[in-house]
This record gives C-alpha cells, structure tokens and sequence, in this order.
C-alpha cells in the first residue's frame, strides 16, 4: 500500500514538474516569438516610410507595441500547437508538416504590413527594400537581445540563482537572441512565400510573366518538400539552425 501510495506521489511529483517546465518555456517563447514579429513589422513599415510610403504609419505599424496589429492569440496557438508536436513527434517530419500546415494558415502572422509601392520613387526596388527590412528587423531583436545579456553580465556576473529574476532575464534575452534571427533566417529562404521569395517575384520582368506564375506555385511546394521529406528535412533544418548559430557567434563577438 505504500509503494502504491509512494509510485503515485512521484508520478504526481513528475507531471506537475513537466507542468512547471512547459509554463517556464512558454513563458520564455511566447514573449520573444511576438516581439522578433513586432520587430520585423516595425522595420518594414520604419523602411516603407523613410522611402516616402506612409501608408503603415498612418495605419499604425509604425509601433513596437505589441498589442496593435498582433494577432496576439494566433500566435499562442501557433507556439503551443509545435510544441505539443515537438514532445509527441521530435523532429521527425511530422512535426515539420503541422508547422508548414500553420505557417500557410496564417496561423503565426501578424497582420501583413500594408505597403503602397506606387509612393515610392522606385515602386519595385522600394517594396523590396521594404519586405527585406522585416526579417532585418527580426534579427535586431536578437541583436538587442544580447546586448542586454552583456548589460546583465557586466552587473551581476555570471552565476545567478536558478528560477530567480535574473536567472529568468537571463534565459528569456538567451531565447531573444535566437529566436529573432531564426525568424529572420527563415523569412530570407528565397522561396515564396517568404520575404526574399516575394522580392524575387517583384524582380521578375513583367515579359516573364509564366516564369513568375511557376516560380509563385511551385516554390512553395519546393519548400513544403524541404521541410517534410526525409533525410531532406534534416539537412535543410540543420543548414537553417547552422545559419543561426553563425549569425549569433557574429553578434556575440561585435558584443562580447
């Protein structure tokens, strides 16, 4: 009877410290997933601007508030719906398919950035300029981030008590610092409808009008490819997770 007792006190003990572990990693992702997009929509409508467009200014992206123009539940869907994926599937491509599945959704996206190229002097080399600014923009969220990992450092040292206030600093602008340029990384995949896939679309010439129809609709089904075919998948996520670690190894020593 107390074995019995004992096997479901730590059985108990071990789902509440999963429990604990999944709220402490929401916690860390949620925020940072919302504000590397937040980030990305600010640079592209800070960009658009600055070229002489201000629809997104008079439409509110010009902001880093998170609450205006975030589809702030979709997200958390999006987060929790991968993670589940990831602890039942790990990184087979399963978990690949559903995220592609929510990625096409639009599951993840903010509201899109309105751009009205016809204000810009160059109207093609000006969106362009303008979608490439986001995934920048993403990048310098984690670039920030780091920073305030060395402002951390520099004050309270490296050691810190787990689960305290600086310990939780310390890990959430650790995930800040990947996450951002992750996103970056994966919206500069030059296949639609990613953010250099659409500058691509745009540079097209109008007279290759057939060539931009199959670069549109098959490059989004060469990039579902890359994410779900086997042994492809693999190699593909680790040339996206090898890209990230060497921008980060980049800014860490501009930094550091």
């Amino acid at each position: 009877m107390r074995h019995a007792i004992a096997c479901l006190v730590t059985r108990r003990a071990i789902v509440l410290e999963v429990l604990f572990q999944s709220a402490i990693v929401l916690m860390l992702i949620f925020p940072n997933f919302i504000m590397a997009q937040v980030f990305g929509n600010f640079s592209t409508a800070l960009t658009a601007y600055l070229l002489g467009d201000k629809t997104a200014q008079s439409e509110g992206f010009l902001s880093l508030n998170p609450l205006r123009k975030m589809d702030l539940t979709g997200t958390l869907l999006f987060i929790t719906i991968i993670l589940t994926a990831s602890m039942l599937f790990g990184k087979s491509p399963m978990t690949s398919l559903i995220f592609m599945f929510l990625l096409f959704a639009n599951i993840r996206r903010p509201v899109i950035v309105p751009i009205n190229e016809e204000n810009f002097n160059n109207p093609i080399l000006g969106e362009c300029a303008a979608l490439l600014a986001g995934p920048l923009g993403s990048m310098l969220y984690s670039f920030l981030a780091l920073c305030g990992m060395k402002l951390i450092t520099v004050i309270y040292g490296t050691s810190t008590v787990e689960y305290s206030v600086i310990w939780f600093m310390w890990n959430f602008l650790d995930v800040a610092s990947t996450i951002g340029i992750q996103l970056g990384v994966f919206d500069l995949i030059p296949l639609p409808p990613q953010a250099s896939g659409r500058v691509i679309q745009l540079l097209i010439p109008e007279e290759y009008e057939e060539v931009q129809e199959i670069y549109s609709s098959y490059g989004i089904i060469v990039l579902l490819g890359l994410l779900i075919i086997p042994g492809v998948s693999n190699a593909f996520l680790n040339v996206i997770s090898q890209t990230t670690f060497g921008i980060k190894l980049v800014f860490h020593k501009i930094i550091f």
